[in-house]
C-alpha cells in the first residue's frame, strides 16, 4: 500500500503542478482489499485498518524520522474474502469497534480493546452474522433509536442488522431486521 501527501491549492482550479510527495510503503502480510482510517488510540494520528484476502490488519501511526510510519500492530484471521470494514463504537464503551464484511458469507464484529476510552489497536472477535456474500458494511443509527445498526451490501441485496441493547447500552449484538433483495 502506498501513502502520500499532496499540496492543496487554496482556490480551484488547482494548478497542474500540484503533485503528491514521495510515497510511503506500508507492508501488508497479504494483498489488501480495503483500507480505511480512524484514530484508534486518540493520539491525533490517522491509523490504518485494512482487510486482506483472509484477515484484517491494524497499523497504528507513529511519528518517525521521515514523517508518519505504520508498523503492523494487530492482525486477525477472518476467513475467506474479507472486504469492507466499518469503524464505530458499536458497544457504547468509548472505544472504536470493527464490523468486517466477508465475501465468504458473513459480517464479523470485533470489540476494541483499551482503557479509559483510548484504544490500543487490538481487537477481540465477538460475533459472526450469516448475511450471505457480503461486499460492504456501514454503521449508522438507521432506526433512530440511539443504537448503531449495520447496513450490509450483499450479492443478493441489502441486509439491515438492528443493534441490540443489554443493561441499558449497545453490546455488539445485532439481529437481521430487514432484507431488501435485488434481482
Amino acid at each position: 500500500m502506498l501513502l502520500g501527501s499532496a499540496t492543496l491549492c487554496p482556490a480551484a482550479p488547482c494548478p497542474p503542478e500540484a503533485t503528491f510527495a514521495a510515497p510511503y510503503t506500508v507492508a501488508t502480510s497479504l494483498p489488501q482489499r480495503y483500507v480505511t482510517t480512524a484514530d484508534l488510540n486518540r493520539d491525533g494520528l490517522p491509523d490504518l485498518i485494512l482487510s486482506t484476502t483472509n484477515s484484517i490488519e491494524v497499523h497504528l501511526a507513529v511519528r518517525g524520522a521521515n514523517g508518519l510510519e505504520y508498523p503492523l500492530t494487530y492482525s486477525q484471521p477472518t476467513g475467506a474474502g474479507a472486504t469492507q470494514i466499518a469503524v464505530a463504537d458499536l458497544d457504547s464503551d468509548g472505544l472504536q469497534d470493527l464490523a468486517v464484511a466477508r465475501d465468504g458469507g458473513a459480517v464479523i464484529t470485533f470489540r476494541g480493546n483499551g482503557t479509559g476510552g483510548v484504544g490500543d489497536g487490538t481487537f477481540e472477535q465477538r460475533f459472526s452474522y450469516d448475511v450471505g456474500s457480503a461486499w460492504g458494511v456501514v454503521a449508522a443509527d438507521v432506526d433512530h433509536d440511539g443504537v448503531l445498526d449495520l447496513v450490509v451490501s450483499a450479492r443478493t441485496g441489502l441486509r439491515f442488522l438492528r443493534g441490540l441493547v443489554a443493561n441499558g447500552r449497545a453490546n455488539l449484538t445485532f439481529t437481521i431486521a430487514k432484507t431488501l433483495t435485488t434481482p
